[in-house]
């Protein structure tokens, strides 16, 4: 009911503004921007479920996590809401056996995330595989505002989104994330 009231709302701000418009480029990239908030919505949907019933399946493949970086920030360099540079530093070489799907989704989720709440500076990924530990540690960073304190502590639960100075999402999209890495342990 959360997800279907915020998208209510969403879609006719944005269908009254494209109706409202007498640029047909506008018309078209609002429609297009519903259809893939719509597709995403339906995503999360299917995952959520698949998680709640404890079938999210992996399919593990040798990948490297460098490469899978680089796609995702390159599929958001067109992104309009990208204000400020993604800068890397990432170790060399790191190759482990993960769902290539949908570890992108993860990173595609945080990424976003960082995007949506950074006007200025920069986004900031490191990457650093612990070798004696067989660990990778990944760190998102960014330059925008700080998480609320209160909202702190429940990040990671379901429609988490409260507190926050923009408009958010659902409150999805950590929730599946972190289901996904817990389900590749």
């Amino acid at each position: 009911n959360k997800i279907e009231n915020k998208a209510l709302n969403y879609f006719n701000e944005l269908n009254n503004e494209t109706r409202n418009s007498d640029n047909p480029l506008r018309s078209y990239n609002n429609y297009t921007e519903m259809t893939l908030i719509l597709e995403n919505i339906a995503n999360n949907v299917l995952d959520l479920t698949k998680i709640q019933n404890d079938e999210l399946e992996l399919h593990l493949e040798k990948i490297n996590i460098n490469d899978i970086i680089q796609d995702v920030i390159k599929s958001e360099q067109h992104n309009p809401d990208r204000k400020v540079p993604i800068k890397t530093r990432l170790d060399i070489d790191i190759t482990m056996n993960l769902d290539k799907t949908r570890i992108k989704q993860v990173f595609r989720n945080i990424i976003s995330n960082c995007i949506k709440f950074t006007e200025s500076g920069e986004i900031t990924i490191q990457a650093n595989l612990l070798k004696d530990e067989k660990v990778l540690k990944l760190f998102f960073s960014d330059t925008g505002p700080e998480i609320p304190n209160e909202i702190l502590p429940n990040i990671f639960n379901k429609f988490v989104t409260e507190g926050m100075n923009k408009s958010t999402g659902f409150g999805l999209g950590l929730y599946i994330s972190k289901k996904i890495i817990d389900a590749h342990n």
